[in-house]
């Protein structure tokens, strides 16, 4: 059964499988195939647009390794600009 989103906007999105949201399924084949399983799985994307690491809806938003990655990719510098 593929996990569904509904926006606020009232459309819904698949998470996973060959139906899945191209946003869903470029975030998992960054995440070595890692597709979310529940709701609330998180990926943490750095700065540079890729995804740095994946935690399941068991990690709760105040988990603290959670939160060290963020606060570790919000310190990480900028990449340089693209011609």
């Amino acid at each position: 059964m593929p996990l569904y989103w509904q926006s606020d906007w009232g459309f819904s999105s698949c998470r996973r499988g060959k139906d899945a949201n191209p946003l869903f399924r470029q975030l998992a084949e960054q995440s070595g195939g890692r597709q979310p399983l529940w709701n609330f799985h998180k990926y943490l994307v750095g700065r540079d647009g890729k995804v740095v690491a994946n935690y399941t809806s068991m990690t709760t938003p105040g988990d603290k390794a959670f939160l060290a990655a963020i606060d570790k990719q919000l310190d990480a510098p900028a990449p340089a600009a693209r011609n």
